[in-house]
């Protein structure tokens, strides 16, 4: 039900050097954000275990994802109809709320406006026998994302760029970046030569829980935030911890804690550039602000770096969203 997004490169500007980075476009993908590969999946295995009731909790792209796969699994289903319980903050963004919107059938979608989503969202599947698609915990949530990691090692730029240098990753619950791992864990299996690249998680001062113990220089005391313009970064329990951590170790990667200024900076940078000419699939370049704190955490090893030419041809994954 997702599709395959391009890499395309681009050339950004770092304190007068240049460098190439590699976009992986899941702003391309189907409801516009990567959210489509993770949850489609993880419904499907659930039916197949005999589950047809669903309920969410989101900030908003798992949800337009959710009632995008609802839908389009009750117009094929022969079976008894799929349904679906959104449960979002009345804090959400009108864009992220017109759109999901636009998805919901209310046939077997319902949407649930409340300010404890997660605690609603739990208390509601126990009250009802329904099965919760909690991305931090569910066996099923991180397979979907595999097909990332197979994507970028099959069009990734090898003759240009020989191995694939780093792939940053913006990091709330981190059930993407553990599927990604597992998917260049199985490549690098079937072929010995293949070396996963360095995967740096990259996380906001608002949200920190994972990328701080590998961020040396973040201190929470004078750091962290209240707020951050990276909405949709919001998982401060992070089940995932460990996987994730253990994931960055293994591959030589780091973690990256970025302020509002950085993300700001990316993004009024990628403004300014000429894109159109670069962006080969002819689809406009419009950064999310995740995607920005994505480009932020390589712009920040870049400027730590010893050897910073070595991250030239570094993919950047663009979630989406809005």
């Amino acid at each position: 039900m997702s599709k395959k997004t391009p890499l395309e490169a681009i050339k950004i500007n770092v304190d007068g050097e240049s460098y190439e980075i590699l976009l992986k476009r899941e702003d391309l993908n189907v409801t516009g954000s990567h959210k489509i590969r993770g949850i489609y999946e993880q419904v499907l295995a659930h039916i197949d275990d005999g589950r047809r009731n669903f309920v969410i909790s989101s900030s908003g792209n798992s949800a337009i994802a959710g009632a995008y796969v609802v839908d389009r699994l009750n117009q094929t289903t022969t079976q008894r109809p799929i349904n679906l319980d959104i449960f979002i903050s009345p804090r959400i963004s009108s864009a992220k709320l017109s759109k999901l919107r636009n998805y919901v059938n209310p046939a077997h979608t319902t949407v649930h406006i409340e300010a404890k989503t997660i605690s609603h969202a739990h208390m509601f599947a126990t009250e009802h026998g329904s099965t919760l698609l909690r991305g931090s915990t569910d066996k099923y949530a991180t397979k979907g994302y595999e097909n990332i990691a197979v994507e970028i090692y099959d069009e990734f730029p090898y003759k240009k760029y020989g191995e694939i240098p780093a792939l940053f990753i913006p990091v709330s619950s981190g059930t993407t970046t553990v599927g990604i791992y597992d998917g260049f864990a199985k490549i690098h299996i079937e072929y010995r030569e293949f070396r996963i690249p360095a995967l740096h998680i990259v996380q906001t001062t608002r949200v920190y829980t994972i990328a701080e113990s590998i961020d040396p220089e973040f201190d929470r005391a004078v750091g962290a935030t209240k707020t951050s313009i990276v909405d949709s970064i919001v998982d401060k329990v992070a089940h995932r911890k460990k996987e994730v951590l253990a994931a960055v170790v293994a591959t030589g990667g780091r973690g990256w804690v970025m302020d509002d200024r950085a993300v700001s900076e990316v993004r009024n940078m990628i403004r300014q550039e000429d894109l159109d000419e670069i962006i080969s699939s002819g689809e406009h370049l419009s950064t999310s602000h995740e995607g920005a704190l994505a480009i932020a955490g390589f712009v920040r090893a870049v400027r730590t770096a010893k050897n910073p030419e070595r991250l030239n041809g570094s993919v950047i994954l663009m979630t989406g969203g809005i």
